[in-house]
């Protein structure tokens, strides 16, 4: 039966409304939105290589390194040639949309799951908490445009279409994942795959035939594709250079990180078996928590072969299925703490009534999900004021770089350098600064430390350059001049960055910034 259009209008002005707030909220608590920042001092280079190829010439093999195994960026670049936006804003469109499709399959869930509204806003209020995974190197939503969030957000929307038996559907959702972000649509492909196993019959021979399809691919890849080599251990000297990479490692997990991820699959197993006795489980319900087990069951079962430091097995960083898992726990909770009533009692104080979604809920009815719903949203906006102007002093949309001596200096580098230029600087100069001066500058640089060491997870040969260039360039607040001299030599440098003195000619100069020529004196 269609539902009537004023009712339809009704539940559409609900979402758009929670969205906003959603919006708002989640972008307050992600310490404001951002340009260039963070995992984007890998995407922005890649993207711009990619638009055109003469850029970074010297850190090519750094920038391969993860850019060959995803289409994200060739994607970005061709919507930028295509239709003329400047990176900025291409980011912020893919802002908006990642933020829309969140709070999109989000809401798709606790339609599927709650019987009010109101317990949906109140899901989209807990959600708004951002933070990070226990011992992961993943946060539940990020407050710049990064393709991961958005592979998360479309997985979302393809979860909401199994609960209401959309199989197509979730599948193309899942399979445009992979175009995205392809570890995290792995992890969303074994959620679907396996609920629509559990509860369709009739298409277990076409899931079983589409994931054997799917492990020839991932063997090809594996023996001869773009993960050749990946099943070998990782020595000493690869693994000294993920030293500061802590959450890659589960085994050297702390029992208190064990009991905090432990706890989401618990709450998640304890209310789902209390609303299957209450009879408000549906069989895709049941096959969405199987979904959710059998990624934690992955996760268990691979802890062996990261324990062994199987390079592949560490790239995957598993440990983030727990991401969704705690999603599926978090709508649980919400469900317990607006609608669960024991002993068969309803949240109105009456008897439990099944869930007609074509009969609209009056708002007055349903006190305790509007006031679990209000207090999470209050929660949710003092928490993101204090992160915004307490802890970071930062405006709630940041869409270009920050206006600084350090972004003046990049500037000069883009348009005064050669494409080749190579520069030489703080080996901390993204995390000190705010922003990697391959953003800012568009310039090879000798190492930028946090982000370097990231990209070596997926190469050897990239953290070993990683770590020799990190000792050559020991502390850099106490290089000497003859030591410049010597680098200089050694890695063809052109230009020295750095915010004290140094007896070398000064090309350029902003605030405290010096930008040193210091190629042809190691020629001379």
């Amino acid at each position: 039966m269609m539902r009537p259009a004023w009712l339809v209008v009704r539940q559409g002005g609900w979402f758009l409304i929670s969205a906003a707030v959603f919006a708002v909220l989640v972008t307050s608590n992600s310490a404001g939105y951002r340009f260039g920042v963070s995992d984007q001092a890998f995407y922005i280079p890649a993207i711009r290589r990619a638009l055109t190829p003469g850029l970074f010439p010297r850190d090519a093999a750094l920038v391969d390194a993860q850019s060959r195994l995803l289409a994200a960026d060739q994607l970005m670049a061709w919507t930028a040639a295509a239709t003329g936006l400047d990176l900025p804003a291409l980011f912020a469109l893919g802002y908006l949309l990642t933020v829309v499709l969140f709070a999109g399959g989000t809401w798709l869930v606790a339609t599927a799951l709650y019987r009010t509204r109101w317990a949906g806003v109140a899901l989209l209020g807990a959600l708004a908490f951002r933070h990070r995974i226990t011992g992961t190197g993943v946060n539940t939503f990020e407050g710049y445009f990064h393709p991961r969030t958005l592979t998360f957000a479309i997985g979302l929307v393809a979860i909401g279409a199994v609960l209401r038996q959309r199989w197509l559907l979730a599948g193309a959702l899942v399979g445009t994942g992979f175009l995205v972000h392809p570890t995290t649509a792995l992890w969303f492909a074994l959620w679907v795959g396996t609920a629509v196993f559990v509860s369709v019959p009739r298409l277990r021979r076409p899931a079983l035939t589409l994931a054997a399809g799917g492990a020839g691919v991932a063997v090809w890849m594996v023996v001869s594709g773009p993960l050749a080599g990946s099943l070998t251990t990782m020595d000493a000297e690869w693994m000294a250079a993920l030293a500061s990479k802590d959450y890659l490692f589960p085994s050297d997990w702390s029992l208190e990180t064990w009991a905090v991820n432990a706890l989401a699959p618990v709450v998640l197993g304890a209310l789902f078996l209390v609303r299957r006795r209450a009879g408000l489980v549906t069989r895709e319900e049941a096959a969405v928590v199987a979904g959710c087990g059998a990624l934690f069951l992955l996760f268990l079962v691979v802890l062996p072969l990261i324990e062994a430091r199987v390079a592949l097995a560490v790239q995957l960083q598993v440990s983030r299925v727990l991401w969704p898992v705690e999603f599926l726990a978090t709508a649980y909770l919400v469900w317990a703490l607006c609608e669960w009533a024991p002993r068969g009692r309803s949240a109105r104080g009456g008897p439990e009534v099944a869930k007609n979604e074509n009969t609209p809920d009056p708002v007055s009815s349903f006190r305790r999900p509007a006031a679990v719903a209000i207090a999470l949203l209050i929660a949710a906006g003092v928490r993101g004021y204090h992160v915004l102007e307490v802890e970071h002093n930062r405006p709630l949309v940041s869409r270009e770089l920050p206006d600084t001596a350090w972004l003046e200096t990049g500037e000069w580098a883009e348009s005064h350098t050669p494409l080749d230029a190579h520069f030489l600087m703080d080996q901390g100069h993204a995390w000190r600064y705010g922003v990697s001066f391959r953003v800012a500058g568009e310039r090879d640089v000798l190492l930028e430390h946090v982000k370097d060491s990231a990209m070596g997870l997926y190469s050897r040969a990239v953290a070993l350059r990683v770590l020799e260039r990190d000792r050559a360039i020991g502390d850099f607040s106490r290089l000497t001049p003859e030591r410049v001299v010597q680098l200089a030599e050694r890695y063809d440098l052109d230009y020295l960055v750095a915010d004290r003195t140094f007896p070398f000619p000064v090309a350029f100069r902003s605030g405290t910034f010096r930008v040193y020529s210091i190629g042809e004196t190691a020629r001379r």
